[in-house]
């Protein structure tokens, strides 16, 4: 038992220092999310190493994907597979899952879309699995409600705080005449 444990205990060291070692890596691009509008999200991929990838985004249950691209890569190469209530760390999620052959490029992305049916915070898990190791990123992304503009009933976007100040040149504009122009003019003087 005692030998099979060493062995177990070499083969963590030798995966964790491979994947220290590795130039492999995944970063999640996300946009503000908001309720009910397709939203797109980047998962970057720099690559050094190898040409064999597994990707495998984990997003909460209820939640699809819709259509997906890549740059940097042919999607001929891509593979996606799904699966809904897929169980990871004790969670449930919808798996959404490319397999990358001949990922021979210094780095790619792959870019899917989205629509989010609620609102609030939502954990999303991607994981990178690559010959010699692998990354796992947990995040947490806030969906917003769409705000509707209450003067209006038009819906806009919720963004960084504007200045709401109105200026008093726009309450109580100045009448601007042609008779008025012409006394601006030759009351100026010329010499």
């Amino acid at each position: 038992m005692l030998k099979y444990t060493v062995i177990a205990v070499c083969i963590m060291i030798l995966l964790v220092i491979s994947s220290a070692l590795a130039n492999v890596s995944l970063i999640r691009d996300v946009k503000t999310l908001e309720k009910d509008k397709e939203t797109m999200i980047t998962l970057v991929v720099s690559n050094d190493e190898t040409s064999k990838l597994d990707i495998a985004e984990l997003i909460p249950v209820g939640w699809g994907i819709s259509d997906w691209s890549t740059i940097g890569i042919s999607k001929s190469n891509v593979n996606m597979e799904n699966y809904d209530n897929h169980g990871y760390m004790g969670s449930s999620y919808n798996m959404y899952h490319w397999e990358i052959d001949g990922a021979n490029s210094k780095g790619f992305s792959i870019t899917y879309k989205l629509t989010p049916k609620e609102t609030g915070d939502f954990n999303v898990v991607s994981i990178l699995v690559y010959p010699g190791g692998f990354e796992s990123k947990d995040s947490t992304i806030t969906v917003n409600a769409v705000k509707e503009n209450q003067l209006t009933g038009m819906i806009i976007s919720p963004g960084p705080e504007e200045n709401t100040e109105i200026p008093s040149e726009t309450i109580a504009p100045s009448i601007i005449t042609l008779s008025n122009i012409v006394n601006n003019i030759l009351s100026q003087k010329f010499y």
